[in-house]
């Protein structure tokens, strides 16, 4: 049985267009939600975001690290 959408589809693959155009299809698709992602970020950075910049600039101080003073938490099974 030979189906003529068999050949329509290997002919359509074979030709070096079609697979450009799915690329730029792909990528003019995801340009917006990038572009929405970065203006996103810089207008409302996450927390992550804003401990990553605090630690780049306390490094650029000549600091050796973060200059935060971490607790003990108690593990469940320690009493004080």
């Amino acid at each position: 049985m030979d189906c003529g959408a068999c050949r329509v589809v290997y002919h359509v693959a074979a030709d070096i267009r079609s697979w450009f155009s799915l690329l730029l299809t792909v990528i003019l698709a995801l340009i917006p939600r990038f572009c929405v992602k970065v203006i996103l970020q810089r207008i409302w950075p996450s927390d992550i975001q804003i401990a990553r910049e605090a630690e780049i600039e306390g490094h650029a101080d000549g600091q050796s690290g973060p200059s935060m003073e971490l607790n003990d938490v108690p593990l469940s099974g320690d009493s004080p």
